[in-house]
């Protein structure tokens, strides 16, 4: 019920271009991943604010590095959405994939490809 409407929530801010700018996103973006814990539906509000702004993504790669050093690996949701978001951003997410540890990274090949 939660994610509903957090959910739709998204949804009513992401419909308000002219509100929700790169500027607003990258912001709320960063408060976001300095979160305890990281909201569950993080990930998925990166992949929306990079399909409507694509200039998003070289900061989107440091929230993504970011994510490493936290250990998402250890939240099974932020974990897949996070490697939708570095199969989304390839190549761009190559130099963040590669600061994971083997074994992460060889969970990544494996769901990928």
């Amino acid at each position: 019920m939660k994610w509903s409407y957090a959910f739709i929530a998204t949804q009513v801010c992401f419909s308000q271009t002219a509100l929700f700018t790169h500027e607003v996103l990258a912001v709320v973006m960063q408060q976001m991943v300095d979160m305890t814990p990281i909201p569950q539906l993080f990930l998925r509000t990166v992949m929306q604010a990079l399909g409507q702004h694509p200039t998003l993504t070289n900061f989107v790669m440091t929230i993504l590095a970011r994510l490493v050093s936290k250990q998402l690996w250890k939240d099974p949701v932020l974990w897949v959405g996070f490697l939708k978001c570095c199969q989304k951003t390839a190549p761009h997410s190559f130099q963040v994939l590669l600061q994971l540890q083997p074994s992460q990274l060889e969970e990544f090949v494996k769901t990928v490809c």
